[in-house]
Formats: structure tokens, C-alpha cells, sequence
């Protein structure tokens, strides 16, 4: 790792202070510095594409019996684990919302969908691919667009179908998975 790595994670660390705070537009401040600090741009003219993607996949965002998590997700298990740039995106959208930024908030939700669906830095992993699809799902819900979101839940639930305990702990997840 090097110090912009981790200097990028501690500032994806200090947005949901903010957030839970209802200091929405400083979350936003911090979420903004944080990316613009690894868009390929940037950082490929320093360091190279390759050292680039293992920057960007160096850690998952790991919450564990944490007060950060945001209250939105409706969580209750004692760990949850996303990758940074859908965490980004996900609180991105939702100070958007919670600020009644429409056009920001539309495209939040734009960018959350395209890193979901090309599954953008997750792998083979299937609960990083599920809670993607879970902030995702979360996000429609509360846009509204309820159909869309049971879509993005039941990917969830396909996705964590052997994991019936993390499914248990995503309360959002109750009305579709009857585990």
C-alpha cells in the first residue's frame, strides 16, 4: 500500500460521520476529495494502470458492530462488507436524497447501477456482488421504484442463498426471501 491508499480510505471512513450527523453536503465534500483522489486519470499518470486496479482493490469497506453503518440499509448483523466505490456512490446518493438534490441524486443512483451491473471491482465474491445489489435495491426503494428494487433484492437473495443468515440480518429483504 501507499499513503495515497490510505489516505483515500480514511477519508471514505470520515464521510459517514458526517452523514450520520445530517451534515449531508460535508459528506459530500469528503466523498468527492476521496474519489477525485483515484479516478484512473489521476492516478495512472503516477503510478500505472496495474498499480492503479490494485490500488482500487486493495480493501473492501468492512463495517463491524459499527455506528456508521448507515441507518437507511436497514442492517442487523454485525458485519457488512462493500466495496469502496459502491459505498462511495450508495452515500453519495443518499446525502443526494436526503439534501432533495434530484439531478444529483438521479445520477448517484445512475453511477451505483453501472458499478453493480459491471460489477465493478468485486470479482467472484458473492456478498460483495450482494450487498451491491442490496444498496442498490435500497436506493430504488426509496426513489420509489419498488419494482426495480425487488428486482435488485431478489439478485441479493439469489446471491446469498446459501447464506441464509445474511439474509436474515438485511431487513429490507423480509417481504421477498422467506428464509
Amino acid at each position: 500500500m501507499n499513503i495515497n491508499h490510505d489516505t483515500v480510505f480514511g477519508w471514505l471512513m470520515l464521510a459517514p460521520f458526517f452523514y450520520k450527523a445530517n451534515q449531508n453536503k460535508k459528506s459530500l465534500i469528503v466523498l468527492s476529495h476521496a474519489l477525485s483522489k483515484c479516478t484512473l486519470d489521476k492516478v495512472s499518470q503516477k503510478q500505472g494502470v496495474v498499480r492503479w486496479l490494485k490500488f482500487v482493490q486493495a480493501d473492501n469497506v468492512c463495517f463491524e458492530n459499527s455506528p456508521i453503518i448507515p441507518v437507511d440499509l436497514l442492517i442487523e448483523a454485525n458485519t457488512f462488507v462493500i466495496t469502496p466505490v459502491v459505498y462511495a456512490c450508495f452515500l453519495s446518493f443518499l446525502c443526494h436524497y436526503h439534501l432533495k438534490n434530484v439531478q444529483e441524486c438521479r445520477i448517484s443512483l445512475r453511477n451505483l447501477q453501472l458499478i453493480t451491473f459491471i460489477e465493478y471491482f468485486m470479482g467472484k465474491d458473492a456478498t460483495l456482488k450482494s450487498s451491491s445489489f442490496y444498496c442498490l435495491g435500497t436506493a430504488l426503494q426509496l426513489k420509489r421504484d419498488i419494482e426495480s428494487a425487488n428486482q435488485a433484492f431478489n439478485e441479493t437473495v439469489d446471491l446469498l442463498n446459501q447464506y441464509p443468515y445474511l439474509i436474515r440480518a438485511m431487513k429490507r429483504l423480509s417481504k421477498i426471501a422467506s428464509v
